[in-house]
């Protein structure tokens, strides 16, 4: 039985309002360097480090697993410190390098 990723509604508005292309949010999910549980959300994060508008920036897609599929729920580009931040606030637990 394969998994399924889906998108949320919140993630085509995202894509669309940001300018990001269509497969992105799923490229980020599947080649993560890096995933978090956020203990704010309860939600995962997946982080991985890709061009974008022309600049290596490091993208985080927020999901959740349901019934064994995956829902991307949101994705943007880290800004400076942020996952230092969130590491250092104990917001985000590291799960997977």
């Amino acid at each position: 039985m394969s998994m399924t990723i889906r998108y949320s509604d919140h993630l085509r508005v995202r894509i669309t309002m940001r300018g990001i292309p269509e497969n992105m949010p799923r490229i980020v999910f599947s080649r993560a360097e890096r995933k978090f549980y956020d203990t704010a959300t309860g939600l995962h994060i997946a982080l991985s480090r890709m061009r974008y508008f022309g600049k290596l920036r490091d993208l985080a897609v927020t999901y959740r697993e349901e019934d064994g599929d995956i829902l991307l729920i949101t994705i943007h580009p880290l800004k400076a410190g942020q996952l230092e931040n969130r590491l250092r606030s104990g917001r985000w637990k590291l799960i997977q390098v």
